[in-house]
């Protein structure tokens, strides 16, 4: 059950990033460039942000430094 809630929170946290960087690059580039914004957002922000909670959070394949249990385990 842990797992499920941490998918969804961090699938929530693409959606956050697309829904702030998504507007915010429509209103500086123009409406008639939102494709290039949109495939922009999710190559350079919504990706790696994927690979990297996924990694470090729900597989844990990366040995993160705040992960390690204390009391020598």
């Amino acid at each position: 059950m842990k797992k499920f809630f941490q998918f969804n929170l961090t699938s929530a946290g693409a959606l956050v990033i697309q829904s702030i960087f998504g507007p915010l690059g429509v209103r500086l580039i123009g409406a008639q460039y939102d494709f290039i914004v949109l495939a922009v957002v999710i190559v350079l922000l919504v990706l790696p942000y994927n690979y990297f909670m996924y990694n470090a959070i729900i597989w844990k394949t990366w040995k993160m430094p705040w992960s390690k249990k204390k009391g020598g385990e």
